[in-house]
């Protein structure tokens, strides 16, 4: 696979690749979506993806990534979707989330399931382009919520089994272009959600609770 140079679409999902393999594949500079879901590849793996500027698509869900190959793909110019979830050995968190940040053609972002918290959702709040955020099952609190409602843009978003509070719906109220919401399982109060639910279904927005 790693001589076929004009590849552009690769599915390697539940395969046995490590990071030899992706060693092997660090040629294919056409790349535009490459799919790693529940592979063997870790960091060491992803530094092959350096270069790979046309990279659009890129799924490391249920890998043994860390924070160190976020900067890795800082540098990928072209990324719009990114699947991060699952990365919990060691996974993603925190810690790494400043590199979010040069991260300015991003459109979907999933953090499910991964250490990401507030300070995550302050860098993301600065991306312009971003229009779809996961942080289903994580660490963010309403302080969250205040960051990515700097996002005019943003369509859909999932901050389920979280501690988002009723304190949240004013800043949650500001994203006038949202199209999904999902807080199931997290601290609103009743009356809050079927006031939210009533605000939000005027626009159009589907929301997923409580």
């Amino acid at each position: 696979i790693g001589k076929m140079k004009q590849l552009k679409t690769l599915g390697l999902n539940d395969t046995r690749v490590t990071d030899a393999g992706m060693a092997e594949l660090a040629g294919l500079q056409e790349l535009t979506e490459l799919q790693l879901l529940r592979t063997g590849v870790g960091d060491a793996g992803v530094k092959a993806l350096a270069g790979m500027n046309k990279l659009q698509t890129l799924s490391l869900r249920g890998t043994s990534i860390s924070n160190e190959s976020l900067a890795v793909l800082a540098r990928l110019p072209s990324l719009r979707i990114l699947d991060l979830s699952e990365t919990q050995s060691p996974g993603v968190s925190d810690e790494g989330a400043r590199e979010f940040g040069a991260m300015r053609a991003l459109e979907d972002i999933n953090l499910w399931r991964t250490a990401c918290g507030d300070q995550t959702a302050e860098v993301l709040g600065s991306l312009s382009n971003l229009k779809r955020v996961n942080f289903d099952k994580t660490a963010i609190t309403d302080a969250a919520v205040k960051s990515l409602a700097r996002l005019p843009q943003i369509e859909w978003l999932h901050v389920g089994s979280n501690r988002i509070t009723d304190a949240a719906i004013p800043d949650i109220l500001k994203m006038q272009k949202l199209k999904y919401l999902d807080v199931s399982f997290t601290q609103l109060t009743e009356d809050a959600f079927y006031d939210l639910y009533d605000a939000l279904d005027e626009r159009g927005c589907q929301l997923i609770g409580p």
